[in-house]
């Protein structure tokens, strides 16, 4: 089996983006530019963008805003993770949106029939690189008989 095994992943599933690249995650920037969601430990490459370093651990899953151009996006999608027996799940993670170009970040869920917008987080919401990561709680979406989270950075 592979990391991905079973298809849908049965809940709780968790993610720290350390070392194993994006593994079961599907990475989709705009076609042929510089434009989608890395890997990186440490600081962004630009100095006026983004954190130090990861929440926690080493490494974390980034878009550097800057490279984009007005209407460029960044998608990076979970695998489907299946909520059978699951009583209250949630949604938490953590985000570090600094720099001039950050615009929204759209967070989605496929309920099966499609991508549905379920929050959103709009503009720069740190003032400098080492402002301590900000983390988001989404809760209640056991009404779904499973999940495939998107976050979109437009």
């Amino acid at each position: 089996t592979t990391p991905c095994d079973p298809d849908p992943i049965q809940a709780p599933y968790l993610e720290s983006f350390e070392g194993a690249g994006f593994s079961c995650w599907t990475v989709n920037g705009t076609p042929g530019l510089n434009y989608n969601w890395l890997q990186n430990s440490g600081a962004t490459p630009n100095f006026a963008t983004g954190p130090n370093g990861a929440s926690t651990g080493t490494e974390y899953a980034y878009t550097e805003a800057s490279n984009g151009a007005n209407g460029d996006s960044a998608r990076l999608e979970s695998p489907a993770i299946s909520l059978t027996g699951v009583v209250n799940s949630q949604l938490s993670f953590a985000y570090h949106m600094y720099g001039a170009d950050i615009d929204t970040l759209y967070i989605q869920i496929n309920d099966g029939t499609g991508f549905v917008t379920v929050d959103t987080i709009n503009g720069p919401q740190h003032t400098a690189n080492g402002d301590d990561w900000l983390t988001k709680h989404n809760e209640n979406y056991n009404i779904f008989k499973y999940v495939k989270y998107n976050y979109e950075l437009l």
